[in-house]
């Protein structure tokens, strides 16, 4: 077995540390995407749910009058 192949511990920590920084920077990333999906999704809900809800308490108002 040629020894000059195998890996340190130094040789391991650097990669630890390189695969934990790129993990990092993904799951930021991620996070990122999410909250805006979030935001969106959200944000879609009350344009359409708010008006139908006004719509239903006008109507029920309306029916309520006659």
């Amino acid at each position: 077995m040629d020894t000059s192949q195998l890996a340190t511990r130094q040789d391991l920590a650097v990669f630890t540390a390189e695969i934990r920084g790129e993990l990092s920077t993904e799951i930021g990333e991620l996070r990122a995407e999410v909250h805006d999906l979030f935001r969106e999704q959200t944000n879609r809900i009350l344009m359409f749910v708010l008006p139908t809800m006004l719509s239903g308490v006008g109507l029920a108002f309306v029916a309520a009058r006659f």
